[in-house]
């Protein structure tokens, strides 16, 4: 489930494939599909700038416009992802949307290096991994077996705080809370987008 802070509403998507809206004030659910595909593996976000649902994961990329009225369908994006695509196989990846960078932003510990996040372009789809610039990063989550293994339920741990900041909160108790920076001329740099031109100034 996913919450929209523009039209208040809360969205839900139910294993056997239909998406549910919730209107809080009227205090009803109503039906948005008929049947989608069952998601697995997967994280949405929504980007209240294009008015869609995104899910990501489990190496999907699925998308919902939400500007559509009554039911609505889910489009398969996985086939307009470029550059590191291999960051969207990470299985419930953290995945939220910046909207002053107008960016989605994913980590999933299953498959990033340590302290490495990843910036999406909402409009090509292109997505990049970002390595830290400095030397301290947040130790991988790895379940106690036999072998051990990478956590790999990022979810909702991974939050957007606002102007370029983000905390991951790990799933272990015993570990602590890491906060990310996100210079922008990082994403811009990472998804080769151009520096708005600035006026030329000319002093005697």
């Amino acid at each position: 489930s996913v919450y929209d802070p523009l039209s208040g509403k809360v969205y839900f998507h139910s294993p056997s494939g239909k998406l549910l809206e919730f209107d809080y004030v009227a205090n009803t659910w109503t039906p948005r599909s008929l049947g989608l595909p069952r998601v697995q593996d997967q994280t949405v976000l929504v980007d209240t700038k294009r008015h869609r649902l995104v899910f990501a994961g489990g190496g999907k990329l699925y998308s919902i416009d939400m500007t559509l009225m009554g039911n609505v369908t889910m489009q398969d994006k996985t086939p307009s992802v470029t550059g590191d695509t291999v960051v969207v196989g990470g299985r419930r990846p953290g995945w939220v949307y910046d909207v002053e960078q107008n960016i989605y932003t994913l980590y999933s510990s299953d498959v990033h290096a340590p302290g490495e996040v990843a910036v999406m372009d909402p409009d090509t789809w292109r997505i990049k991994a970002i390595p830290p610039s400095g030397g301290i990063a947040p130790e991988p989550c790895v379940k106690q077996g036999n072998p051990p293994v990478k956590c790999n339920s990022t979810y909702n741990k991974f939050a957007y705080i606002g102007n370029g900041l983000y905390s991951y909160i790990p799933t272990s108790l015993t570990q602590p809370v890491w906060f990310y920076h996100l210079d922008p001329a990082a994403v811009a740099l990472a998804l080769g987008r151009l520096p708005a031109p600035g006026n030329l100034r000319i002093d005697q």
